[in-house]
Order: structure tokens, then C-alpha cells, then sequence
């Protein structure tokens, strides 16, 4: 498919393209006599220039064929449509990113999420503190699910599920990868030209200069693609500034809690002095003291798990009401 594709465009488009720049800047003919035989046209009254169509354009037919052929296996059915199953195996993994980002708990409630419009889904993220980057991959995924339940004719539109995959897939994994490639396309221009400027290619056959600058030129548009749909990145001293308000909230509600839970042990503190009408500290050593000859005793006889427990009781409601008499 990509070769079909691939030879209608250096056919129907690069042909005549070429055929009409060469004649609007040069003011002369372009002789085909085939297309994959070399292309001539007349610069000047002497000098003739042979282009290799197949050496100068067959890189950019193949790059362009390529993208259609993506574009079209994206509109079609899921058994043969190899970007359709992309796109959909990326929808699944932005759904269960989401319940994971954001405690959703159940499709149900992630697919009720989908039906809102952006205000509302923005809204309640930021209600409920969620990052924008989880906000924005909710409305993505939203409009991807509405994009896959159109019929082919709705999906010809592809910005959605172009904007999924390419945010949070490809950018994510092969962004490094493209940009190494563009520079990669610019040291290979570089080369070309070098060598070209040292006469080993000759001035009458510039094909390999062409095949250079649409490699070069495939890989920054690649290169840009890949810029556009890639999610701003917030600055660093943003990102501190708000982790450094929420570690001091954080510290003013452990103290806030401290200072409640030492207010409420001084109160519990007064009220068994009160209810008991002694001398809690008295109470306290007392209770120590008959503990261990309750517990000494079972110790003697025996029976020290099962009397731990009672000792402690007895000797705390024996020590209660001696002092209360006194």
C-alpha cells in the first residue's frame, strides 16, 4: 500500500510540481521521458541538467506515502486498521492511567466523567486537586471515545485520536528519538553539500542534493509534530513554590493536632481526678504495688497467662477504693 501510494504521488505530484517550479523560476522546460529515467532541463544555452527522480524524489514519495497510508489505516475497520488498534490500545491505557492519577474507582464513573463538557470536567478537577495534566489527558480521552464511536465518515476528522496518541504515546517514548534523527538529517546535509562544494557531485547532477534536503526536511517536520503535540512542562520553581505551601500546611495542621491532643489528655486528665475524688498518682502506685503480689502469687501457683489480666484489674479497683475511704 505504501508503495502504491508512493508512486501516484511522484505520478500526479512531484512530476508536475517540479515540472511547474522549473518552468516559473527558470522560464524552461522540464523533459520526462519516463519516471523513473532522468528528468533534464535546459539552465542557460549551454549547460543541461539531469535530475535522477528516482535518487532526488523517491525518499520524499516514500515519506509521504507513508503518512497516508498511517492516515488511512487509521479510518479503517480494527482487524485491518494498524494505527485503529494503536489508537485504541492507547485509549485503554489513558483510562486506567486516569482511575490510577486520580482514585476513580470505576468505569461507571470514569465514563460519567466523559459525557461533561471542558468546563465542567476542569472544574471539578480543580475541586477536587487534580494536576492539569490529568485534567487535560480526561478531556483527551473523552474526545478520543467520542472519536472511535463515529462511523468511518465522522472519523475521517482524526485530530482526536491523532492528539491521544501522539500526547500521550509517541511524544512520551520517541521524542528523544526524533530529534536525534533531525540532527542525524542535518549532518547528512551537511555532508552533501560539503562534498558538493569539493566538486565531487557535479554542478549538472544536484539529485543527491535534493535527496539531503527532503530528508532533512521530513525529519523537522517530524520534529515539529512531535513539539505541538507535546504537553508544557511546568517550571521547576512552580513546582517548588507549591510543594513548599502544602509542606507548611501540612506542618500547621500536625501542630494544630498536637496542641488538640495534649489540650484533650489534660481534660481526661481532670476529669478522672474529679470523677474519683483522689489522687490519680497515689491511685497509680498503689495499683503497681498490688499488681506484682497478685502477679507473684499467680506466678507461685502457675497460672500467669491467665492471670496477668485479673491481677491488673484487681489490684486497680482495690487500690481505687482504699483511697476513696481514706
Amino acid at each position: 500500500m505504501i508503495a502504491g501510494f508512493a508512486a501516484v504521488i511522484h505520478v500526479e505530484v512531484i512530476m508536475p510540481l517540479a515540472r511547474s517550479i522549473i518552468q516559473g523560476l527558470l522560464n524552461t522546460d522540464l523533459h520526462v521521458k519516463s519516471p523513473i529515467s532522468d528528468w533534464t532541463f535546459q539552465l542557460g544555452e549551454e549547460q543541461t541538467i539531469y535530475l535522477s527522480p528516482i535518487f532526488a524524489f523517491g525518499y520524499i514519495d516514500f515519506f509521504i506515502g507513508v503518512v497516508i497510508a498511517l492516515v488511512i489505516s487509521m479510518i479503517l475497520p480494527e482487524s485491518i486498521g494498524f494505527m485503529k488498534v494503536k489508537v485504541l490500545r492507547e485509549l485503554d491505557v489513558v483510562k486506567k492511567r486516569i482511575k490510577t492519577q486520580t482514585g476513580i474507582s470505576s468505569d461507571a464513573e470514569l465514563n460519567q466523567w466523559f459525557t461533561w463538557s471542558n468546563s465542567d470536567i476542569e472544574s471539578e478537577g480543580e475541586r477536587r486537586g487534580f494536576q492539569m495534566v490529568v485534567i487535560r489527558e480526561i478531556i483527551d480521552g473523552r474526545d478520543a471515545l467520542e472519536w472511535t464511536k463515529k462511523n468511518i465518515i465522522g472519523q475521517i476528522w482524526i485530530f482526536p485520536a491523532v492528539r491521544l496518541y501522539m500526547t500521550h504515546h509517541f511524544t512520551e517514548h520517541y521524542a528523544n528519538m526524533v530529534q536525534g534523527a533531525a540532527y542525524i538529517g542535518a549532518a547528512n546535509l551537511i555532508i552533501f553539500i560539503g562534498i558538493r562544494g569539493i566538486k565531487f557531485i557535479p554542478p549538472e547532477r544536484p539529485s543527491a542534493i535534493l535527496f539531503a534536503l527532503w530528508v532533512e526536511f521530513s525529519m523537522l517536520v517530524l520534529l515539529g509534530v512531535t513539539l505541538v503535540f507535546t504537553e508544557e512542562e511546568e517550571r521547576l520553581d512552580k513546582i517548588l513554590k507549591e510543594l513548599k505551601e502544602r509542606s507548611e500546611e501540612q506542618a500547621m495542621r500536625m501542630s494544630s493536632l498536637n496542641d488538640q491532643s495534649v489540650l484533650q489528655t489534660q481534660a481526661l486528665s481532670n476529669l478522672v481526678r474529679i470523677l474519683s475524688g483522689v489522687n490519680t498518682e497515689d491511685v497509680s502506685k498503689d495499683a503497681h504495688t498490688r499488681a506484682g503480689e497478685l502477679l507473684s502469687r499467680a506466678m507461685a501457683e502457675g497460672r500467669v497467662d491467665s492471670a496477668v489480666k485479673a491481677a491488673a484489674d484487681t489490684a486497680l479497683g482495690e487500690a481505687y477504693t482504699a483511697r476513696r475511704k481514706d
